[in-house]
């Protein structure tokens, strides 16, 4: 078995391995929904938690899809955004399911741990995505990558250190979610650190500006709707919205991957084309029609002066025809040996027209 086969295999566990957790995950939180109860929940909570598990239904899909087709370069990180934009949805549930309720105020803070964490991580993620895409040039603003690996991880030390100040928000007694003195910043500064970054990336490109509007428009929704968080603190289309930048990622891949199959498609037929008119010439040059009518009229002579040496030419004559045919024919590299007796038949044909003008030493 060969590498490429060994990674094939190793893709497909680790497809069904993060696709059963994703199953799983669903599965978790309509039980926990099921047990906990939506009585004490408001109509804005409702809505929130229905959508949150619409958008956890289409990620699953794109995250399936994104193992079809022909993969390009950035398909691994589409993958991982996918799958860590799920991870946030998922947090998301147990964030609006769990407010207000007493005992389950671990949980509620937990939640939103996670599901702020993962909205970092994911806009790291799609930076990476980005600058993996068909026709960004990868060198541009070398630093970014590192600026925006940082911003990734001060966020989440600085969400995991907000039990202690309470900076961003708070979770008191009652199980409520009061939000702190910056907790604004939970809704905008990710996407818009994304947005610049990808602004800098895209700005920097020899590409039309329908492309690089299409790069830019992947971050639009979410941030507008975080955004609508930020100032009426209701976000009921977040990640319905970040759901559908990914359906929008998605088929730009599948376009994309379409166009390179065609592409593909097209490349093989005309190399095998050119194979098969480089096969053509090859045969016409090893059969060189002269030098047949020259061998078989000298034959014709032999076979009324030299019957036995006609014999012998014949023989000679059909192993140079036949060793032209196996070379034609075979797609492997011809043996030396080989070679170098199809050498011998032609110059025996040759001594045989020319008798001592021809003189031939092998060392």
């Amino acid at each position: 078995m060969n590498s490429n086969q060994e990674n094939s295999l190793d893709n497909s566990k680790l497809r069904y391995l993060y696709q059963a957790v994703q199953m799983l995950l669903f599965a978790g939180a309509v039980i926990t929904i099921s047990c906990v109860g939506m009585a004490h929940m408001t109509t804005q909570g409702i809505i929130n938690v229905a959508l949150d598990l619409m958008s956890m239904f289409v990620l699953a899909i794109i995250y399936s899809n994104c193992y079809h087709g022909r993969e390009l370069n950035n398909t691994r990180e589409l993958r991982a955004l996918v799958f860590v934009l799920y991870l946030c949805v998922f947090f998301e549930v147990g964030i609006w399911l769990f407010d207000t309720l007493a005992p389950y105020r671990m949980l509620n803070y937990i939640c939103n741990v996670g599901c702020n964490s993962t909205i970092l991580i994911a806009t790291y993620l799609y930076f990476l995505f980005v600058k993996k895409s068909r026709g960004i040039d990868a060198n541009v603003y070398p630093w970014l990558r590192g600026f925006m690996r940082t911003v990734m991880i001060s966020g989440i030390t600085a969400e995991v250190m907000n039990c202690i100040g309470g900076y961003f928000y708070v979770i008191d007694a009652n199980g409520v979610y009061i939000r702190g003195a910056y907790g604004s910043l939970l809704g905008y500064i990710p996407f818009l650190l994304i947005l610049g970054g990808v602004a800098l990336f895209i700005i920097r490109q020899k590409m039309d500006w329908q492309t690089k509007f299409r790069y830019m428009s992947y971050g639009i929704m979410p941030f507008v709707t975080s955004l609508w968080y930020t100032f009426t603190g209701f976000p009921p289309t977040f990640f319905v919205a970040t759901a559908m930048s990914m359906l929008l990622i998605h088929g730009n891949i599948y376009v994309a991957q379409s166009k390179q199959a065609e592409f593909f498609e097209l490349e093989n037929a005309k190399s095998e084309a050119e194979f098969a008119l480089s096969r053509n010439m090859l045969m016409l040059s090893q059969i060189r029609p002269h030098f047949m009518y020259n061998a078989l009229g000298s034959i014709e002579v032999l076979c009324k002066l030299d019957p036995e040496k006609a014999g012998r030419a014949i023989h000679h004559f059909t192993h140079y025809l036949r060793s032209n045919m196996d070379i034609v024919k075979s797609e492997d590299t011809i043996p030396f040996s080989q070679e170098l007796e199809h050498i011998r038949n032609y110059v025996w044909l040759e001594q045989m027209r020319f008798d001592d003008e021809l003189e031939y030493k092998e060392e």
